[in-house]
């Protein structure tokens, strides 16, 4: 049977302790307050910061009422590798190394929600396999321009993406290269749809396939 972990702020890295005293199917609640990462999610869990559910691009990002995940880490401050992965109302900020959020090529079916992701040197860094649709929605990336590797993208992707919905996500700070920079060849069935680029670069497509753009609004770019 399922559970449910409540993470309150505290020494050394209490979201991955909670992470690996999980099991699948588990749900973890991250308080208010901040934590510092890598954090590595290998198993089919829910992470649930305080404003899950709350549409990331409402939210001012007061720290006394988010879940706050910064540090520094090569690959990514949260890295989801495992299938069916749910990341819910964080403000993910700050990796002068790397992303503020990984998934890699070798699993499917994340679902990225709800989240603040800021200041990184790519916003996130996206691939899937496509076996089960992967869904970002109502975040907000802002400023995801620290020095480093495919830096000044809002959501990026060149290890393979398929199956996912980018959809009613708002990207602004500008980012020095894309909102949207998806590079292929294995970047396939991609649907982006009512998402804000507010003064910021837009949306780049390379060698992709079975696109779909549409109802997205582009201001001053």
């Amino acid at each position: 049977m399922a559970s449910e972990i409540i993470v309150s702020p505290g020494p050394g890295n209490p979201i991955q302790d909670a992470i690996n005293a999980a099991s699948d199917y588990d749900t973890i609640r991250v308080l208010p307050g901040m934590y510092t990462g890598p954090i590595v999610i290998d198993k089919m869990i829910q992470l649930l910061g305080t404003q899950a559910g709350i549409d990331a691009r409402t939210r001012s990002g007061t720290p006394s009422i988010e879940s706050i995940i910064t540090g520094t880490s090569g690959v990514g401050l949260v890295q989801l590798t495992a299938n069916n992965v749910v990341v819910d109302g964080f403000t993910i900020q700050g990796n002068t190394a790397g992303a503020g959020a990984f998934s890699p090529a070798t699993f499917s079916g994340y679902w990225f929600f709800n989240n603040i992701v800021q200041n990184n040197v790519i916003g996130y860094y996206a691939n899937s396999n496509g076996v089960t649709e992967t869904q970002i929605r109502q975040n907000l990336f802002n400023n995801n321009n620290q020095p480093g590797a495919a830096t000044g993208n809002g959501i990026y992707s060149d290890q393979g993406i398929q199956n996912i919905l980018i959809d009613s996500n708002r990207f602004t700070g500008p980012h020095a290269n894309a909102s949207i920079n998806m590079i292929g060849p294995t970047a396939t069935d991609i649907v982006i749809t009512r998402n804000e680029v507010l003064t910021d670069n837009s949306i780049a497509l390379f060698d992709t396939t079975n696109v779909e753009i549409a109802c997205n609004t582009v201001t001053n770019t």
